[in-house]
């Protein structure tokens, strides 16, 4: 991986401050979150280029990483490359893609389903 991971705790509500920085179980965090199917982290990219490839590395390491990714893109919808799309179907799963503010509502009313999925919920940057 090509950013650093440090594991949080066991999985819990998520929100976005009004600043955009992630709030996980009452704390807030200056980095992006991994959230595998029991466990959250703080994932701090090196770059931009290398997030898609650090959520595939990390969807690799996981022993069940659920049905599917729920990827937070940040202040606006991005869609994911059709390369990584592609490599997330490979590992039999689906992919939600949508802004970082309505993924953190989706992931909380996902985990209160005790639904099996996957997370990369990204901040928004400041600016």
């Amino acid at each position: 991986m090509s950013g650093s991971l440090t594991r949080l705790g066991p999985r819990a509500p998520v929100s976005l401050t009004p600043g955009g920085t992630l709030q996980f179980a009452g704390t807030i965090r200056d980095a992006a979150l991994l959230i595998s199917t029991a466990e959250v982290f703080a994932w701090t990219a090196v770059s931009e280029d290398a997030r898609e490839a650090d959520i595939l590395r990390f969807l690799d390491t996981r022993e069940t990483p659920g049905d599917f990714l729920l990827y937070g893109t940040g202040a606006s919808l991005r869609f994911a490359s059709p390369a990584f799309a592609r490599q997330i179907e490979k590992r039999g799963l689906g992919l939600e893609t949508m802004d970082t503010a309505a993924a953190c509502r989706t992931y909380n009313v996902l985990i209160a389903e005790r639904r099996r999925f996957t997370a990369a919920l990204l901040p928004i940057p400041k600016g």
